[in-house]
């Protein structure tokens, strides 16, 4: 994808390592449950959306920045060198000794559902505001979930002209009713998942951007797209893989660099929006392709 200029985009949330296993039967009480690890050697895996999303946006020539805060130990130092394989910007990655690098289980159920683990480490306590850094220039602003003060001091400080993403979790203390309330009123671009569909809705009473786009993916019945009026799906071919961690994310990174490359409007005729959400399902494919071949 080739840009008239280079643009800028600012992912922010938690970096986490993740451990993907799959829990063949549901927990119950007090008792051993049997696990099955999913590329245990392959654990940990740096994950969360500033990398997934910001990979995408690095691989369309953008200057993606990583805004996150990773402890002083092995696992901060994993995740620096995969933003650094990626094309991901550090500049705005805060060290921290105060502080242990987040990680998740990632629980799979046999139901297709699946349950996430997170120890954030400490990193709400101990991360400085983000109203001191400079997002000036920023074109795009996406936010994950994170730190709830850090976030709302991004989405304070963010150009009225940059485009607003949020990547909605099912996670109230990423997303209190008051940060999601804003998230609603200032986001140009939605993502969320049928699960979390609900979430959304809730912040959205508060208000909204007419010309909002929320793109809800629905596993293997497709992406379901809404603006105003419009309505569409994307259907998408499903693969028979176990761990679907960061797919989501990947989906939107490469939706954003696509609106990017519009010129930074979300005002895009049905066929480039429509454009946009296909390359996204296609990046999500390519990177469970990846999975499943391992």
């Amino acid at each position: 994808m080739s840009n008239n200029a280079i643009r800028t985009a600012l992912v922010a949330g938690y970096a986490t390592v993740d451990y993907p296993v799959r829990l063949p039967q549901p927990l119950s009480g007090a008792a051993t449950a049997t696990i099955e690890a999913i590329q245990a050697d392959r654990w940990p895996r740096p994950g969360g959306a500033a990398l997934y999303a910001g990979r995408r946006l690095a691989m369309a020539g953008y200057e993606a920045h990583a805004c996150v805060t990773v402890g002083e130990d092995a696992n901060g130092a994993l995740y620096l060198d995969a933003c650094r394989e990626a094309g991901i910007r550090t500049a705005y990655i805060r060290r921290c000794t105060a502080v242990r690098t987040p990680w998740c289980m990632l629980l799979y159920h046999d139901n297709g559902q699946y349950t996430c683990l997170i120890d954030r480490g400490d990193v709400d306590a101990a991360t400085h505001s983000a109203a001191g850094l400079n997002i000036a220039g920023i074109d795009l602003l996406c936010i994950a979930a994170g730190t709830p003060g850090s976030n709302a001091a991004l989405l304070a400080s963010v150009a009225d002209e940059a485009i607003v993403a949020w990547i909605a979790k099912r996670d109230p203390q990423s997303f209190p009713d008051w940060l999601a309330a804003g998230l609603a009123r200032r986001s140009d671009v939605i993502f969320c998942n049928s699960s979390e569909r609900a979430t959304v809705e809730a912040a959205r009473r508060s208000g909204m951007r007419s010309d909002q786009i929320l793109i809800e993916t629905r596993g293997a019945e497709g992406v379901r797209v809404e603006q105003g009026k419009l309505r569409f799906e994307v259907a998408c071919d499903p693969l028979p893989v176990r761990d679907a961690t960061g797919a989501g994310d990947t989906l939107a990174g490469e939706v954003l660099a696509n609106l990017l490359s519009a010129g930074l409007s979300t005002k895009l005729a049905t066929s480039g929006l429509e454009f946009a959400v296909q390359r996204g399902v296609a990046a999500a494919r390519e990177l469970l392709q990846s999975r499943s071949a391992q």
